[in-house]
């Protein structure tokens, strides 16, 4: 491989990887494969960490022995697909620390959008490995690493499962200081920016959330024609970002002072209800007796008047 493009030949992962591919493989399957191929993937990742050595005591002497250098590593998966791999590197450094970049690549411009970032303290003394189980334009591998280079880690590198010519020549373009680790290298990207012959959408495959219709529609670059169920709105990302908004929305339509008289009217109402004036069990006296609604007329000119 060229410099800086480092490429997992290990028989392991060569066998795991063919695995993932198959279109028969199911999620569960996908998961553990990419589970192990992440643990393997890490020794080799980390084969280069620089280290310093420190004076410890055995049971039977005194000696030297060398660890890493600087603060603990830091994890960084590209969200959401980035996940699949981080649990296979956490099983080798269970004592690292886990950053997040929220990225989704835009279907028509093909443009990486960012929602979402979050890093450890620390930074300038720690070491990032950038998870991505797929290389395909590089525009998100681009973003990604760029977005984290405003962190100022001590070094980036970046890990991927599948990657074509075209994305690691676009990362080692814009980030030509960042070694790539990637366990294939396929032929070519597709009219749509699908690696081939590529294992398919892993996001999809790894959480079991592929739909062969929505896939097509994405595909064509238009937008989805089956509205977004609420439960799957709730899970989304887009969920943290939209229910302040609405919250700050509905303080601005209803004050505090105007809530507190509408629950109390509200109360008064449901303690004090009566049938209908006439009814069977009505004992209120004409020009004595009150309404239902009544409470709430009169809070509400409270109100008016507070």
């Amino acid at each position: 491989m060229t410099t800086n493009v480092h490429l997992f030949d290990h028989p392991l992962v060569q066998h795991k990887l063919t695995l993932l591919r198959k279109k028969e493989t199911s999620t569960t399957s996908f998961r553990r494969l990419l589970n192990e191929i992440g643990s393997l993937m890490t020794y080799e990742v980390t084969r280069d960490m620089p280290m310093h050595e420190v004076e410890i005591e055995t049971p039977l002497e005194t000696m030297r022995s060398r660890l890493i250098d600087g603060k603990k590593l830091v994890f960084v998966p590209i969200l959401r697909a980035g996940m699949g791999l981080l649990d296979g590197f956490l099983s080798v450094v269970p004592g690292a620390r886990v950053g997040h970049i929220g990225l989704y690549r835009d279907p028509k411009t093909l443009v990486a959008v960012e929602y979402y970032f979050k890093m450890p303290s620390g930074m300038k003394e720690r070491d990032a490995i950038v998870l991505d189980p797929m290389l395909a334009t590089g525009n998100s591998a681009v973003a990604a690493v760029e977005r984290l280079k405003e962190a100022r880690p001590r070094s980036i590198r970046f890990v991927c499962l599948v990657s074509s010519p075209q994305g690691i020549a676009t990362l080692r373009q814009a980030h030509p200081d960042v070694p790539i680790y990637t366990a294939s290298v396929d032929r070519e990207l597709n009219d749509h920016a699908y690696i081939l012959p590529g294992l398919g959408d892993a996001g999809d495959r790894i959480f079991g959330t592929s739909d062969r219709r929505r896939s097509d529609v994405l595909r064509q670059g238009q937008a989805m024609q089956r509205p977004l169920s609420f439960a799957t709105f709730r899970r989304s990302p887009l969920a943290a970002i939209v229910a302040p908004l609405r919250a700050e929305a509905g303080r601005r339509r209803c004050p505090p002072g105007r809530r507190a008289v509408r629950a109390h009217a509200h109360a008064h109402d449901r303690r004090h209800a009566r049938p209908p004036a006439g009814a069977p069990g009505d004992r209120r006296v004409a020009g004595k007796g009150g309404f239902p609604g009544a409470s709430r007329i009169a809070c509400r000119a409270a109100y008016r008047h507070h």
